[in-house]
């Protein structure tokens, strides 16, 4: 009996150790798949991460090219209103005299366009020059915004 006893009690041990080690397997087992999506997740970062990489180079490409395109817009702009403004003494070739910075040998606002010294907006348009750079658009904006600055200083002057 005693030793019947003791195999009861052993028996119950054991049965409590076997739960014991069935919810620390199944423990385990989850710690591993918590592991697992771990290492899924990190691989997805890596990858976002990438892609972020990938988008900001794309992004500052695009803005270049939008500002290249408004600076073009803007150009083009400028080149139709070309045929509002009349440029007195100015060839229509250009040459190294043509670049430099418009001073007092401007005619006054009192003198009229004449047939001879007028520049048309279609030879303008016809003209080699080509948009082809940034540095020669905001060029050219420039020298029309000086122009228009002069044209107005002289129209309040006349007024």
């Amino acid at each position: 009996m005693f030793l019947e006893a003791l195999f009861g009690a052993l028996r119950e041990d054991f049965g409590a150790l076997r739960k014991d080690v069935g919810s620390d397997v199944k423990a385990i087992k989850e710690v591993r798949e918590l592991g697992q999506q771990v290492d899924s997740l990190e691989c997805a970062g890596d990858w976002r991460e990438e892609q972020l990489s990938t988008h900001s180079g794309e992004l500052l490409e695009m803005r270049d090219k939008n500002e290249d395109v408004l600076l073009r817009l803007e150009d083009l702009e400028n080149r139709s209103r070309l045929s509002n403004i009349c440029i007195r003494g100015a060839p229509l070739q250009a040459d190294a005299e043509a670049h430099t910075v418009l001073g007092s040998d401007i005619p006054s606002a009192e003198d009229s366009c004449s047939a001879e010294s007028q520049t048309s907006a279609a030879d303008v348009r016809n003209s080699t020059v080509k948009p082809s750079e940034s540095d020669s658009i905001k060029e050219r904006t420039a020298l029309l915004n000086q122009l228009r600055q002069q044209g107005s200083a002289s129209d309040a002057e006349n007024d």
